[in-house]
């Protein structure tokens, strides 16, 4: 399995945006080093202490993303249950409304809340401190609010040996709609960028 850390800055690109898909694994730690990826652009990696990571998406239409927290399992759990996944993703939700199993929660452009939802989720699985899962509908893609039209979302919280945490986000399968790949690169950006969030916020707490 290719992992490369996240948080990297491409030779060409921007801080804080993740590294291209086609990566491949050269190192793994804590320390900071490079990697070249199957176009020859070299990427600077590792500027976090603790070394988190992502995974490469399993298909073109599935999203697989990791991150290592330098935190315990359950202060990252509280964070995660506290803020809310629509916070992570820069979205805003009407009001506060708990993580339960069988809840739906309908997510909006925090800049502009007239458009149409970005997102509707119902929550299947809350299994404190470890696991989240969700059904995900995306309004833009045109197709009707059906459960067909759902992708799944798998969150997972497992202890490190060293105490630290890994979270890992699947999402899928995005093969049944119009642009399902696209859909998918996106998914897993956005993925990628709210598990900075999370591991941002649980490593501030931790050391305030």
């Amino acid at each position: 399995m290719d992992r490369v850390v996240v948080g990297c800055r491409q030779q060409f690109g921007s801080i804080g945006r993740s590294c291209p898909d086609t990566v491949k694994r050269s190192a793994f730690g804590k320390v900071p080093g490079v990697l070249t990826d199957t176009n020859g652009r070299k990427v600077v990696f590792g500027t976090g202490s603790a070394g988190f990571v992502i995974t490469m998406k399993a298909t073109e239409t599935t999203v697989k993303r990791m991150v290592v927290i330098n935190a315990p399992q359950e202060a990252v759990w509280n964070t995660l249950v506290r803020r809310g996944l629509a916070v992570l993703h820069l979205l805003r939700e009407d009001g506060y409304k708990a993580m339960q199993e069988g809840s739906t929660h309908v997510w909006y452009d925090a800049e502009d809340p007239q458009q149409e939802p970005r997102l509707k989720t119902t929550i299947s699985v809350v299994a404190a401190p470890r696991r989240i899962a969700l059904m995900a509908y995306v309004p833009s893609t045109g197709l009707p609010d059906l459960p067909e039209n759902y992708t799944s979302v798998d969150i997972e919280l497992a202890t490190e040996e060293d105490g630290r945490t890994l979270v890992t986000v699947e999402q899928g399968d995005f093969a049944a709609y119009r642009h399902g790949k696209k859909l998918a690169r996106d998914a897993g950006n956005g993925w990628v960028e709210a598990l900075i969030r999370l591991r941002e916020h649980v490593e501030h707490e931790a050391a305030a």
